[in-house]
């Protein structure tokens, strides 16, 4: 019931953009149908006047989605959602929906289908995962409320079930492994070693910012479960050394282009600014739209003494850890998104803090009656931040107005004091001026 109403709800929620995640699905049918990661240049509109051996400089004569290789262009992005797409293309493609036209040429609405059909099925599935890890804890009444909260009140809704950004894949195997990490705290035996040491290595190769969950996945089984680490790791260093020659066999280099590849970096970030902006910034900040997330670290504060404290431990390092190093990133806004996008990555430990905060809860109330004056209040403010978060993660997905405001009346790239305006935040939508200027034009 759960995977049917979320699909549902983000199979019909309207807005499908498609940003970051172009060529995406063409690209995994290039390597379903052509057993090649590249394209040549005919494939591509933009570059039907290229000539043999011309020479490409990326954000200035080639769009920044591709990466040439003498006559042959790659897809920019991290291999790792292009390789696990291409069963779903596969399926695509036999029900009559291709990313090319006949003539092999990009086809962009073609693209953005299947990216939305893709994107759906996956958060559909997220929410389902997540579910099934938090009746491992709670009652069945408060798993399904956890569960509906991480798919309507966080950029799950408003941005990975849009189209297949790269954190969709990231957010559905991340949260694949919560789970398996959960069982093995309730079970208390060891989870899998080869099964979790693969899913945090595509993880990688989705997106080098789960190396944060990497880590800390690879730390917590050798601190509580070091039987099963040798096993672990040498998994761990098999796909890594895979990854790697796959790299030199296709760019002459230890890793692709994008894990080296990222302008500024941190040389040019600011620390405070970034964490303002991620944190509480109008166009940016988790806590702006995910304002459900308030009440989580007063509850696992508050009632400390009831919460699993390892799991609370590995869930919150990781979640900061993530946020303090997207914070210092130059580029801590995110592109033209809506919402906290880079925070998507940490959306599955955010739901086990969530869970374990609601946990916690409940056993010191069967310990101890919770006065009655805090109880209304910790429900009541509960129930406010929800509503809330749910309303403004269903703009993201339902109005259009509400993405184009990174680029009207000014483009944010150039104007990034727009990220602070809050006159006119991306959930009320484009300026009043700047509409009535394009209505005239």
């Amino acid at each position: 019931m759960i995977f049917a109403l979320t699909f549902l709800v983000f199979r019909f929620s309207p807005v499908h953009e498609v940003y970051d995640s172009t060529y995406e699905m063409m690209f995994s049918q290039q390597l379903l149908r052509n057993h090649r990661f590249s394209a040549d240049a005919a494939a591509f509109p933009q570059l039907k006047s290229h000539k043999p051996g011309q020479v490409y400089q990326r954000g200035v004569d080639l769009t920044y989605l591709l990466y040439p290789m003498g006559d042959r262009f790659y897809y920019f992005f991290p291999p790792g959602s292009v390789i696990l797409s291409v069963p779903y293309v596969a399926i695509a493609n036999l029900c009559g929906v291709s990313a090319t036209d006949s003539n092999g040429i990009y086809d962009h609405a073609g693209e953005k289908r299947i990216q939305a059909g893709l994107a759906t099925l996956l958060m559909a599935g997220l929410a389902t995962i997540i579910f099934a890890t938090a009746r491992m804890i709670l009652p069945f009444s408060w798993s399904i409320l956890i569960a509906l909260a991480t798919a309507f009140c966080t950029s799950v809704w408003s941005l990975a079930s849009r189209t297949m950004w790269s954190h969709t894949w990231g957010a559905f195997i991340l949260a694949a492994i919560v789970w398996l990490i959960v069982r093995a705290e309730i079970a208390r035996k060891p989870p899998p070693p080869i099964i979790l040491a693969t899913c945090l290595s595509w993880l990688f190769f989705i997106r080098p910012t789960f190396s944060i969950s990497v880590a800390a996945v690879g730390f917590y089984v050798l601190i509580y479960h070091p039987r099963i680490f040798v096993r672990f790791a040498l998994t761990g260093m098999i796909w890594l050394g895979s990854f790697i020659l796959f790299s030199r066999y296709h760019f002459g280099q230890s890793l692709p282009p994008y894990y080296t590849s990222q302008g500024p970096g941190f040389r040019d970030g600011s620390l405070w600014h970034g964490l303002a902006g991620i944190l509480v910034s109008p166009a940016r900040g988790l806590l702006i739209y995910v304002p459900v997330l308030l009440i989580v670290p007063y509850l696992l504060v508050r009632y400390w003494s009831a919460a699993r404290t390892n799991l609370a431990v590995l869930a919150g390092g990781v979640t900061g850890t993530h946020i303090l190093l997207c914070a210092a990133y130059w580029g801590w806004s995110g592109g033209h998104c809506y919402g906290a996008r880079y925070s998507t990555d940490v959306v599955p430990w955010l739901a086990l803090l969530g869970t374990l905060a609601v946990d916690a809860r409940l056993k010191a109330s069967d310990r101890s009656r919770i006065p009655g004056l805090r109880s209304v209040f910790e429900i009541s403010f509960a129930t406010l931040l929800l509503a809330c978060s749910a309303t403004l993660n269903g703009i993201g997905a339902m109005s259009i107005d509400a993405w184009r405001w990174n680029t009207t009346p000014t483009n944010i790239d150039s104007d990034g004091s727009r990220l602070w305006d809050w006159r006119h935040p991306p959930f009320l939508g484009v300026p009043p001026s700047a509409s009535s200027i394009n209505e005239a034009g």
